[in-house]
């Protein structure tokens, strides 16, 4: 019989196709020494790491670090490391975990690291070392941290501004528990020179001390340029001022903007001020998402001058192609929805503002059960009341 061999890059090329398909690549890497090495690239690619079971011997730590002993090449093929807490988050990996140091060290070709529950003053020196190791890799452009605390703003700053070649930050739920002062942060270092800076691409904030985290990414020691930032994600409460100054600062280079404005209006007086984010600096966003808008079927009208503040305030030569908007309904069987007052709203959506315009996307729902009709006529209550959305 004749075997015919086939050249390395369609190899590679067809079990590409199977990267995300576990068991496939598994078989593909009991073919021979070609396909081994090939499926070992996806099989490796990402890792999770997360606390040793009840009854296990070794930890998911231990056993990667025996893998690598034997076989060192396998780590240049990860890219991306995921740090897990226990299920119910009261287990921290990173406290437990003392192979974890040595573990990091090995990994010189990360792109990609996740580290949740990252309580800075419990974790030990070695590491505190470790991490600092892995966020310098000039591989590194993406970092996650979710449910962080440090003591002392310089801790965070200091940690943040190791990774200068990042393109994409995720922070979820970080906090100082102690008092700061921006100045604070004036003092950690040397003023950075723009040409040293970094272009951040990709930044999403949740849940935490917002002062501070606009404060280290808009200061002068800042690492990276957000002007060049082209996905931005705000989905916790924040000021109007620092969206604001973030949006102006970040200007034309913006394409994707979400944000969770969390506002409550379900009442025909709103219990604070309404606010409107300014956007007439960034002239190229694309796509727009209003999410978490808290209402009730009485205050569509508190709602509809919401959105006419916050479209008014959109570049007049945007680019913006699709719009979504998340309503959360508490009342939709108690009172009939009237959607009269949002003609403001569709008004200034058909106008010559929002030209490029093509998508259109409302989701309505309600945090409480009810039958899925109702749901469905504020739907069509709301859709015969937009000549936009109708036509």
């Amino acid at each position: 019989m004749i075997k015919a061999k086939l050249p390395r890059e369609l190899i590679d090329a067809i079990i590409d196709e199977f990267r995300e398909d576990r068991d496939s690549l598994l078989i593909f890497s009991l073919v021979d020494r070609t396909c081994l090495s090939s499926s070992q690239r996806h099989l490796f690619r990402t890792i999770t790491l997360y606390v040793k079971a009840p009854g296990e011997r070794l930890s998911l730590t231990e056993r990667l670090g025996q893998v690598l002993l034997t076989s060192p090449h396998l780590a240049h093929y990860i890219q991306e490391l995921e740090l897990l807490p226990s299920a119910d988050w009261k287990t921290n990996f990173l406290e437990t975990e003392k192979a974890l140091p040595l573990l990091l060290r090995k990994l010189s070709n990360l792109r990609r690291i996740v580290i949740c529950s990252l309580l800075w003053t419990t974790i030990t020196p070695d590491l505190k070392e470790a991490l600092h190791w892995v966020l310098m890799l000039p591989s590194m452009t993406s970092i996650r941290i979710q449910l962080g605390r440090f003591d002392r703003v310089d801790e965070l700053a200091d940690l943040l501004y190791l990774a200068q070649d990042l393109k994409s930050l995720e922070l979820y739920d970080i906090r100082t528990v102690g008092p700061w002062h921006p100045l604070e942060l004036w003092t950690l270092k040397e003023d950075v020179r723009d040409d040293q800076r970094g272009h951040l691409s990709d930044l999403q904030l949740c849940f935490g001390d917002f002062t501070v985290l606009f404060a280290l990414l808009l200061g002068p020691r800042s690492p990276w340029k957000v002007s060049h930032i082209q996905t931005l994600q705000i989905r916790s409460p924040a000021r109007e001022y620092d969206v604001d100054r973030l949006l102006r600062t970040i200007g034309s280079s913006l394409k994707h903007f979400r944000l969770d404005m969390f506002h409550d209006c379900r009442h025909d007086r709103p219990r604070e001020p309404g606010w409107a984010v300014n956007m007439e600096f960034n002239s190229n966003i694309q796509s727009l998402c209003l999410a978490n808008i808290h209402i009730s079927s009485i205050a569509i009208t508190t709602l509809s001058t919401q959105l006419q503040r916050i479209f008014s305030n959109v570049n007049a030569s945007n680019l913006l192609e699709q719009l979504r908007l998340e309503l959360f309904f508490d009342d939709v069987e108690e009172v009939p929805a009237d959607w009269s007052a949002w003609k403001q709203v569709d008004v200034i959506l058909a106008g010559t503002n929002f030209g490029f315009l093509r998508r259109l996307y409302i989701e309505i729902s309600s945090e409480v059960e009810h039958e899925p009709g109702l749901v469905y006529e504020v739907c069509n209550q709301m859709v015969a009341m937009h000549p936009l959305l109708a036509g």
